[in-house]
């Protein structure tokens, strides 16, 4: 498992720190707007887990007709 893995890590660093950088940004301009630092973290935690689980659906509806395509 680590030698399919380390062939897709620095892929996966490089976008994962991209998105790193977006999650900052809206945690800083939250908290110039005067939201609590709790209340941000927690926020963008329960956002970002919402946009991974709608990333997984989509892929899994998209393989789901893949299979069904292939059967036929």
């Amino acid at each position: 498992m680590d030698e399919v893995f380390e062939s897709f890590e620095l892929r996966l660093f490089d976008k994962l720190d991209g998105a790193d950088h977006i999650i900052a940004r809206i945690y800083t301009e939250g908290g110039l707007l005067g939201v609590d630092a709790e209340f941000r973290q927690q926020y963008i935690r329960e956002r970002v887990t919402d946009i991974i689980d709608q990333i997984a659906e989509k892929r899994e509806a998209k393989d789901g007709r893949k299979s069904k395509k292939q059967g036929k």
